[in-house]
């Protein structure tokens, strides 16, 4: 409800909660993050997919594409082509800006890409080890785990079900109903709800 929001919006500013993201600062480095995308195409016999992997700065994208007969291994596959995709646009990342952020956890494109070799088709194996080549996914890996253990690729777990931050100023805040509502909510739905494009908690 609106009156809880601006109630909630006046406590956290008060309590120095909301703070102004620091554009002003060029000596400050920018937050740069990589997200990846895949779509996929089905025929009687063939699953067509294309994936990228993109950064905000929108200086690197990285597009690949594979073909392997209809089965029930193409959600597997959809997503190894598309970590594929964001571990080699993160690696690019790093070139020029040093440091990025994934979404989801520093495993989970690991993690998509041996899920995605689950394949018992020898047709659709072939053409996974083929793209793996391809796509030099060894050099992937081992400059993702090198670049991530020395802190230079960041991961940000998804939200969407935590809560913490609306218990936490449920806790502080004083007016029951906003509480109890605050109790009730998830923390990126209220904080959608109260910050303003440009700021952050």
């Amino acid at each position: 409800p609106r009156e809880y929001r601006q109630f909630l919006i006046d406590h956290l500013v008060r309590q120095g909660a909301v703070h102004d993201v620091p554009l002003d600062h060029p000596e400050w480095a920018a937050i740069v993050c990589v997200d990846g995308g895949v779509a996929s195409e089905q025929t009687d016999a063939l699953t067509w997919i294309a994936a990228v992997g993109v950064n905000s700065a929108n200086d690197s994208d990285v597009a690949a594409a594979l073909v392997i007969p209809v089965g029930s291994h193409a959600e597997r596959v959809r997503s190894m082509v598309m970590a594929l995709c964001e571990l080699a646009a993160a690696l690019e990342t790093i070139e020029t800006h040093g440091e990025v952020w994934m979404d989801g956890s520093l495993a989970t494109p690991l993690i998509s890409v041996v899920t995605g070799l689950l394949v018992s088709d020898d047709v659709t194996s072939e053409l996974i080890c083929k793209a793996l080549a391809d796509y030099n996914a060894d050099v992937l890996f081992g400059d993702f785990i090198h670049y991530a253990s020395l802190g230079k690729i960041r991961a940000l777990p998804k939200q969407d079900t935590a809560t913490s931050y609306c218990e936490e100023w449920a806790r502080q805040v004083q007016h029951g109903e906003l509480a109890a509502w605050l109790m009730m909510q998830r923390d990126r739905i209220v904080a959608t709800q109260v910050l303003r494009p440009g700021q952050f908690l």
